[in-house]
């Protein structure tokens, strides 16, 4: 466990049912690390990285726009032959594909989209994340697990800083197992 070096700020009540609401401060960091917990849950389920989701689903949507744009005009009398307008949808669609794979300023793999959520983050524990870049830095690789795990400190450091607490009135803390 490493020492927790506290962020000033911070306060809340603790909220119904454990919910973050605390300082606006504290709301923003956990918005964050929820963040960089969506990008390591996608990566680690082989969902497509930012920029290549992004080419395929605008590249699929230009396709069909072009395929709709044809019917249009099938229907306003300006026949069009249904290979040349599948064509032209086809290289529509691949020509945004390209271009967004190409020039699209979203990360190209989830390693460095992680890479830049960590690089943009300030954390409540410090301590942990100076850990987590020399473990990172010492293996080579951005490690899920150590990610994952920086993720857990990160926000028990959070919900410690901001007073989060679960309330007394709990069911489960009353049951007795």
């Amino acid at each position: 466990m490493s020492k927790l070096q506290v962020i000033q700020g911070g306060g809340g009540d603790g909220g119904q049912h454990g919910q973050p609401d605390g300082d606006t401060q504290f709301k923003a960091k956990w918005r964050r690390l929820q963040q960089i917990r969506a990008v390591i849950t996608g990566w680690r389920k082989g969902t497509m990285p930012t920029r290549i989701g992004n080419a395929i689903g605008l590249g699929t949507i230009a396709c069909f726009a072009v395929l709709g744009i044809a019917e249009g005009l099938n229907r306003l009398g300006l026949h069009i032959h249904s290979l040349i307008s599948l064509g032209l949808a086809l290289l529509g669609g691949l020509a945004v594909y390209r271009y967004i794979s190409m020039y699209s300023t979203a990360p190209r793999t989830h390693a460095e989209h992680v890479d830049l959520l960590l690089a943009a983050y300030d954390p409540v524990d410090k301590e942990a994340l100076r850990t987590l870049q020399h473990k990172i830095e010492e293996r080579g690789i951005f490690d899920l697990e150590l990610v994952s795990m920086w993720t857990d400190i990160e926000a028990d450091a959070i919900q410690a800083a901001a007073g989060w607490r679960m309330p007394s009135e709990s069911k489960f803390l009353k049951q007795r197992v």
